[in-house]
């Protein structure tokens, strides 16, 4: 059976253990917000970028269709 001393000593290894753990978890957390924020700046970004390829793409068919109808314009060749 272990002794008083014994005892004592493991409760005071588990308190210094659980406040390790606890900075560690705090330390995780903060990177883990900070990510996050990351992650939003990038999405907001992609959002902008995607918003631009659109418009860029519409701008192509629509100048397609006005090459298209040019050609249609031209003479034949003999």
């Amino acid at each position: 059976m272990p002794t008083q001393e014994e005892w004592l000593d493991t409760v005071q290894r588990l308190a210094a253990l659980s406040s390790t753990t606890e900075k560690r978890f705090e330390q995780v957390n903060i990177r883990l917000e900070g990510m996050d924020a990351h992650l939003e700046t990038m999405n907001t970004r992609l959002d902008r970028l995607e918003t631009k390829v659109d418009a860029i793409e519409t701008q192509l068919t629509e100048h397609k269709t006005l090459l298209t109808q040019i050609l249609a314009r031209l003479p034949q060749k003999p």
